[in-house]
């Protein structure tokens, strides 16, 4: 019986509408805890 190894590699790209500067700057760094957060939480890296 063989093994079978699978990797799925995903890069995600998230951008605000016309690429426009809305993020707060105190706020860009909650965000990017959350999100990283979620991504650990479905063990990414």
């Amino acid at each position: 019986m063989s093994n079978t190894f699978t990797n799925l590699l995903y890069h995600l790209v998230l951008s605000t509408k016309n690429r426009k500067d809305l993020i707060q700057p105190g706020f860009r760094e909650e965000l990017y805890r959350y999100l990283s957060g979620i991504i650990r939480g479905e063990k990414g890296k």
